[in-house]
């Protein structure tokens, strides 16, 4: 089913597990979460199904510390993250 997360926290029973998510999704410093502030940033206000966004954490999870913070949409791509409700781009 694809739909529209708008907030934050509407994506922890999708993600948790996979993510090391902060207590408050919203204030946080995305030094401590890069993987987190990847993720929201790719997947906010987007429209997605939502049985893609534990496989789509786990790509972004494949990345380590360093490598996370300087990837870009077309590495993630090639990784097979999915891009707008579903459909690989």
């Amino acid at each position: 089913m694809a739909t529209t997360f708008y907030f934050e926290e509407m994506f922890r029973p999708h993600i948790k597990g996979v993510l090391s998510l902060p207590e408050d999704m919203e204030n946080y410093n995305p030094d401590e979460y890069p993987h987190w502030q990847v993720f929201k940033t790719i997947h906010l206000g987007n429209v997605f199904d939502i049985s893609d966004l534990p496989a789509n954490a786990e790509i972004i999870n494949s990345f380590n510390e360093e490598e996370i913070k300087k990837v870009t949409i077309e590495q993630l791509v090639q990784k097979g993250l999915f891009l707008s409700s579903g459909q690989l781009i």
